[in-house]
């Protein structure tokens, strides 16, 4: 099966919520509140997070892409939307960490990135769950996504 990804509302941007969407055979998504993304890039300010100082957007967002494939099997492939160009291969070498700790044998080449575009149900699924006209599947706390990272 197929995994489409698709992300509303930008990691970066900590005045909004984030929402990462999965869309497959059981879709799933994910919402990062704002408060919880200006509490982490505080810390990361402040050097409580010395080590995730270099591209934590990068390192935030794959963390909630594999929060979202929480109906991930082995044979799956992910197709995730650029979002961050250029990252590409640092978002996948995270994310694999991420999976293999669940899927030894999961291959690099299950992942890859495309413009999936407006037509796609993950854009719909998490566009409606960002608009607050869908309920996430979860919300990731702080804690959550500091044990994450």
């Amino acid at each position: 099966m197929t995994i489409m990804i698709d992300q509303s509302g930008k990691v970066e941007k900590t005045n909004e919520d984030t929402v990462i969407a999965a869309a497959g055979k059981k879709p799933f998504t994910v919402l990062l509140p704002s408060a919880v993304k200006r509490k982490i890039a505080e810390a990361i300010k402040q050097g409580r997070m010395k080590k995730y100082r270099r591209y934590p957007v990068i390192r935030i967002f794959a963390a909630c892409v594999f929060l979202s494939l929480e109906r991930l099997t082995p044979n799956d492939a992910i197709i995730i939307d650029y979002e961050y160009k250029g990252h590409d291969n640092q978002i996948k070498s995270i994310l694999l960490n991420y999976i293999r700790k669940k899927y030894p044998t999961f291959r690099k080449g299950q992942i890859a990135f495309v413009e999936i575009g407006k037509q796609v149900a993950a854009h719909t699924l998490a566009y409606e769950t960002y608009k607050k006209k869908l309920k996430p599947s979860k919300t990731i706390s702080e804690n959550e996504l500091i044990l994450m990272l």
